[in-house]
């Protein structure tokens, strides 16, 4: 049996990967900072603070998998850019893949991010390249991710270990938090509330979170090593994405764009270059813009739905003044 360790397993990119990788046969061990679900036959559930370094030793010492995916990162909206939480974080998944290493895991592969790249224009001019592309990043957070690269591919080399480190581009889909774009545009306009878009004209590599969540499992099953690209290869404009979520709800009256004095953190051209995924790992990507951004906008709908129902509900079974006693 195939096993597996993946952290963050409950967040927005770890619990879609749960499902890819059941589909592979893994016998998956999940951690979560959160409570955990109830473990099953082939998901095994742990509740466990990446930073609690002992209680990562015990776990691992434990499980003992063959491969471990890392997902988990500090990613408070609009904070993480600059946090010291990104230092922290650096430190943890050294641990972690220490551990790892130490007992007999072998596959390695963790999330990077494509804020490792140098972002000002000269550089942003075309598709970045895995091969070619610098690496210079311009925040704590970018920085951070390219260190720890950097320190886990000598460290694999030297211990005997296959790394690769998946450099993920603009993630969407169910589950994303509520301040990104694309969710609080669909949001904004379901409530029938103005949605704001700044610098449309900014292009970016949008990827659906399922996608992202096959190319991760392969990722894990594979032999690939180093960086690799986790993006469309395809460029829109936000003015793109956020015009199909309003024509897609009917709602084109409410979407109002701003141009806006732009910095060298807001480059006008992301997008990867995915040679490696298609060459290499095989992979062909699966979900238009278009499919991604109705999965997107119905999950919402199902969510929205849900919490009326659930504040009607809570609301109803109490007499007024009754949360105040």
């Amino acid at each position: 049996m195939k096993r597996v360790l993946i952290t963050g397993a409950t967040g927005f990119i770890g619990r879609a990967c749960i499902d890819a990788l059941r589909q592979k046969d893994f016998e998956i061990h999940a951690i979560s900072s959160q409570p955990a679900p109830q473990s099953t036959p082939k998901i095994a559930w742990y509740q466990v603070n990446l930073h609690d370094h002992l209680a990562v030793k015990e776990l691992i010492a434990d499980v003992r998998a063959g491969s471990l995916l890392h997902l988990a990162w500090y990613v408070k909206h609009g904070a993480y850019w600059s946090s010291d939480e990104n230092l922290r974080w650096v430190a943890s998944s050294l641990n972690l893949v220490e551990e790892f290493i130490n007992n007999g895991g072998q596959r390695l592969v963790c999330a990077g991010t494509c804020a490792e790249y140098d972002w000002s224009e000269r550089f942003c001019r075309k598709s970045l390249s895995e091969k070619t592309a610098l690496i210079n990043p311009s925040t704590v957070y970018g920085a951070s991710k390219a260190g720890l690269s950097m320190i886990i591919n000598a460290l694999s080399k030297v211990r005997g270990v296959n790394s690769a480190w998946a450099r993920i581009f603009a993630p969407y889909g169910p589950y994303e938090p509520q301040e990104k774009l694309i969710p609080n545009t669909i949001v904004s306009l379901l409530q029938k509330k103005v949605a704001i878009c700044n610098n449309p004209d900014l292009q970016r590599d949008f990827i659906f979170v399922d996608d992202i969540a096959e190319i991760m499992a392969r990722l894990v099953d594979s032999q690939l090593v180093g960086p690799i690209n986790i993006a469309s290869g395809q460029a829109v404009k936000l003015r793109q994405v956020v015009g199909s979520i309003a024509s897609l709800l009917g709602t084109e009256n409410l979407v109002e764009y701003k141009a806006h004095s732009r910095n060298e953190a807001e480059p006008p051209l992301l997008v990867g270059d995915i040679i490696r995924l298609k060459d290499e790992l095989g992979y062909i990507g699966q979900t238009t813009l278009e499919e991604g951004l109705q999965k997107t906008i119905a999950w919402w709908k199902q969510n929205i739905l849900n919490s009326v129902v659930h504040s009607f509900s809570h609301s109803s079974i109490h007499s007024p003044g009754a949360d105040r006693a």
